[in-house]
């Protein structure tokens, strides 16, 4: 294999941060051996020789399960076949003979400098550019995903308040309005405008993360009782205020009523309501 000095180049950058940074720490070991073989060898130490073969296997360590990591997250379609030249190459640096190193060290670090090259140039610059584009993809996707995500909630969270909990259908608010203390706001994540438009597996999902909710409410807060109010002309998706009331307060006993005057807290005050309703979900 050709020599090649073991520089960064913008050509190298997968652009994923992580990822780049280890491969630089990697030229950086190239570099380490370069210039050992470059003064031949002459006054090495043994631990100049064991420290570059650790380093090497600890970089296949950390760096593999780094990739490894971002593939799956991303689902890349060539995961499999990444990962056995993972193997590949984790295999030869953990078997590499340290012995070698005392016996005859420029040979056997010019065979840890074209095991390098190897790595870099059948590995890096392809396979490992090929899983960046893959990964790119995805996070273009999930980006513009997320930040549609933000905005429904961001919307939501000015409407009714603050976000207690999350399930794969719901999300549950503690109202903005705290005239009926612990008063949740169940949004159907869906955009579904009625019930009726809802199919079977839809509703029962539905329902369940109510009764989760609810389940919850009444054991944070040792509510007497719950009224359930649905609605479904304040928003285009399906809500169901859940209610809690107490014995003794005029309300109990009483159809709910939105108050001509809303009852607000301080921000402290609706995080620890909310935490108090979390704990209590199960």
């Amino acid at each position: 294999m050709f020599d090649f000095k073991f520089d960064w180049q913008p050509s190298m950058a997968t652009g994923i941060e992580a990822v780049d940074t280890q491969h630089q720490q990697l030229l950086k070991i190239g570099r380490d051996i370069e210039q050992l073989l470059q003064s031949k060898c002459i006054g090495v130490t043994d631990k100049q020789l064991i420290d570059l073969i650790c380093d090497m296997r600890n970089f296949t360590g950390y760096h593999f399960y780094t990739e490894e990591s971002l593939m799956e997250e991303c689902k890349y379609d060539k995961r499999v076949a990444h990962k056995e030249q993972h193997r590949k190459y984790e295999m030869l640096v953990q078997n590499y003979d340290v012995r070698n190193l005392k016996k005859d060290p420029e040979k056997a670090l010019q065979e840890a400098r074209e095991l390098l090259q190897d790595v870099i140039f059948n590995h890096m610059l392809k396979e490992d550019l090929d899983f960046a584009r893959a990964y790119h993809f995805y996070e273009k996707l999930h980006k513009v995903a997320n930040e549609k995500k933000k905005k429904e909630n961001d919307a939501a969270a000015e409407m009714f308040g603050l976000e207690v909990m999350e399930f794969d259908m719901t999300r549950a608010y503690l109202y903005k309005d705290q005239t009926y203390r612990g008063h949740l706001i169940v949004m159907n994540k869906e955009i579904r405008g009625s019930l009726l438009s809802m199919a079977a597996l839809e509703r029962n999902t539905f329902f369940n993360d109510v009764y989760r909710y609810a389940k919850a409410l009444k054991n944070a807060l040792n509510a007497d009782a719950l009224e359930y109010v649905y609605s479904e002309d304040i928003d285009t998706r399906m809500l169901c205020h859940i209610v809690p009331k107490f014995v003794g307060d005029p309300k109990y006993g009483k159809h709910y009523q939105i108050p001509e005057e809303p009852f607000t807290m301080d921000k402290e005050e609706y995080e620890a309501l909310a935490d108090q309703i979390r704990t209590a979900i199960v």
